[in-house]
């Protein structure tokens, strides 16, 4: 079965949301890729906008 949370975390095409994250596999993950400089994560930091932070300004 393909686990598409996990798919899109190794890739780069999600962050993990530490907050309701209750999958002890994506964290590992999501460093791997941020450390690859995969998907999302070639961006440079100051322009890493998390989608719960971009909620919260409003944009």
């Amino acid at each position: 079965m393909l686990d598409v949370n996990i798919k899109l975390v190794r890739c780069g095409a999600a962050w993990v949301y530490h907050h309701c994250d209750q999958d002890p596999t994506l964290p590992p993950l999501e460093a791997e890729a941020r450390q690859a400089k995969r998907g999302l994560w070639i961006l440079l930091a100051s322009e890493q906008v998390p989608p719960w932070a971009r909620r919260r300004k409003g944009g």
